[in-house]
């Protein structure tokens, strides 16, 4: 059932079990999957709730934890009450009917709560001012924004070799008029990118870094062969 929820979306279910746990239930309900949801932290969720205005602090404090806790096992197997089955079920209508990707993120688990509009969870949200239309607005832009910066964190500095540098430099110093050999070596690279950019060559499905290297050099040496 859960192959096809991400890493975050396990990781909710399993901070619900934990939730359910902690407040002393038998069962994981509906507010259990929220509370898991804000435990997990993860960037989307926290973007939701940010765009919907909606402070995940007062989530919290709806389901204080009693004092002292009750003594249940935080990994003992809870099975799922049938509001929080129907939450599960809906997950996987919006992935089919509604084509929102290929995997179950936390913001499906989201807006499948808020779709079970009977549930304590879905009540409680809509309280404090977050609605199932909000969310389903929100979420395109929410989850393309929150993989673009993920992606802007994974790029790393390309490290050049000293030969690369001494081409870049040679290629400078060819340059006839003063401004031009003013140019940095960033500004070189790029220009060659943005040269290949403006090519076809993003189309042609090289097989290895070997074959794209041989192929950028046959080009090139068709219009600068060595002497």
């Amino acid at each position: 059932m859960f192959d096809r929820f991400n890493n975050a979306a396990r990781r909710a279910l399993f901070f619900s079990r934990y939730e359910a746990s902690l407040l002393g239930k038998s069962e994981i309900d509906s507010e259990h999957i929220l509370l898991g949801l804000l435990r997990d932290g993860n960037e989307v969720t926290r973007e939701i709730f940010r765009f919907c205005n909606v402070d995940p602090s007062k989530v919290r404090a709806a389901f204080p934890i009693p004092d002292p806790p009750p003594q249940v096992s935080s990994s003992a197997e809870l099975p799922l009450s049938g509001t929080a089955k129907k939450i599960l079920a809906h997950t996987g209508f919006f992935e089919a009917e509604e084509g929102r990707g290929e995997t179950i993120g936390p913001e499906t688990l989201l807006l499948a709560i808020l779709r079970v509009g009977e549930s304590h969870a879905a009540r409680l949200l809509e309280d404090l001012g977050m609605t199932y239309e909000a969310v389903a607005d929100a979420w395109p832009t929410v989850v393309q924004e929150a993989a673009a910066r993920e992606e802007k964190k994974e790029r790393t500095p390309i490290i050049l070799r000293a030969s690369h540098y001494d081409l870049l430099d040679l290629i400078r110093e060819s340059m006839p008029l003063p401004i031009a050999r003013r140019a940095s070596r960033q500004q070189l690279v790029l220009a060659i990118l943005d040269a290949m950019a403006s090519t076809s060559i993003e189309k042609v499905p090289f097989q290895s870094v070997e074959e794209f290297t041989d192929a950028v050099k046959h080009q090139l040496l068709l219009k600068w062969p060595r002497e």
